[in-house]
């Protein structure tokens, strides 16, 4: 299979260079709403909330910042929405008056990205191989344990680079749990990285490895996409090894289930899905808001789930299956129809 060779593009620049400033910048004044968390699906929510400004004249400023900082500054009523790729507990619903909404909004692939530009075709990887690999115990391109998994392919003699997220990060989180499936397991915490180059975000991920041959990493495909990035083949449940595509991770999706509140989906049963993939909740306090916000976000939720699906069809991600976006519909027409007011509701200015 052909491969992307990891070169620097305009387009990752362009993007790198916006999550920066998301970062940097607590954005306009003008903004009517601001969100912050995940950086796994911000190229889509990027052009979701300018299509959506288009639309209905709302600004939202979004922080990709990773999951946990999102819920942090939800937490502290510094932002109107939080974006999380990590599981959820009833407990991270029930902090205030107003029990908080928690909607899937899309689900992508964790594609495994690596720079070895005299490589013609996509390696082949597993949870036991990627497990030794980030923990440190494969150390070379040529090691056996790759080559038992890639006959006949040429490797170099090329040192690994292992790039990873630094804590808090939703996508490790979901990473680590393939990773546990491993003969060897995976240590508990997303953070418990024994080897490598710590990342800030998917778009950190994605520059260090295009920069350093040998490197290896992990990020949501739209990356792996707009850098150019090689991009591996990954065993699933049925013994297939599949590579990170729409088909592939809406096979995964077929058996999310979102009443148990979880992000990571990972091998799934089901015939052709790719084994790493994730889901990104949007989540809102209405106690802790505005009327007038809460009503802006669920707005957009609604918008996102229906009108937003082509747009992430276009940038790698995948929308959620009808039946999941048939009952968030009625979570939503509910929550607008019986709004929470709590005595003292809190502001933000």
């Amino acid at each position: 299979m052909p491969i992307h060779r990891g070169v620097v593009t305009g387009a990752v620049a362009v993007l790198l260079a916006v999550g920066a400033c998301a970062k940097a910048d607590p954005g306009p004044a003008t903004a009517d709403l601001t969100g912050a968390g995940a950086t796994f699906p911000f190229p889509l929510y990027r052009r979701w909330f300018a299509a959506y400004g288009e639309r209905t004249g709302t600004r939202i400023n979004y922080l990709s910042v990773g999951s946990d900082a999102g819920l942090r500054l939800l937490d502290s009523a510094a932002v109107d929405f939080a974006a999380v790729e990590r599981d959820l507990h009833p407990a991270d619903l029930a902090r205030t008056p107003c029990r908080r909404l928690a909607v899937p909004t899309v689900g992508g692939a964790i594609a495994v990205v690596y720079n070895l530009p005299t490589l013609q075709n996509a390696l082949r990887f597993d949870a036991d191989l990627l497990a030794d690999i980030f923990a440190g115990r494969v150390r070379r391109w040529d090691d056996p344990a790759v080559a038992d998994r890639n006959p006949g392919v040429e490797l170099p003699a090329t040192p690994i680079h292992v790039v990873h997220r630094v804590s808090g990060s939703g996508t490790s989180r979901a990473f680590a749990t393939f990773l546990a499936s491993s003969r060897h397991g995976w240590p508990a915490g997303e953070e418990a990285w024994r080897t490598g180059e710590a990342a800030e975000g998917n778009e950190g991920v994605a520059a260090a490895v295009q920069q350093a041959t040998g490197a290896i990493g992990y990020v949501e495909l739209a990356y792996a996409t707009l850098g150019r990035l090689q991009v591996g083949l990954v065993r699933n449940a049925r013994g297939e090894d599949v590579l990170p595509s729409d088909a592939s991770v809406r096979g995964a999706m077929e058996a999310f289930d979102p009443a148990t509140l979880k992000a990571a989906l990972v091998l799934s049963p089901e015939p052709h899905a790719y084994p790493v993939a994730a889901v990104t909740w949007l989540v809102v306090d209405p106690g802790a808001i505005a009327p007038d916000h809460v009503a802006r976000v669920l707005g957009f939720i609604t918008w996102a789930l229906h009108d937003g699906a082509s747009a992430a069809a276009a940038l790698e991600y995948v929308p959620l299956p009808p039946r999941v976006v048939a009952h968030y519909d009625s979570v939503l027409t509910e929550a607008r129809l019986n709004p929470c007011q709590p005595a003292g509701r809190p502001t933000r200015p």
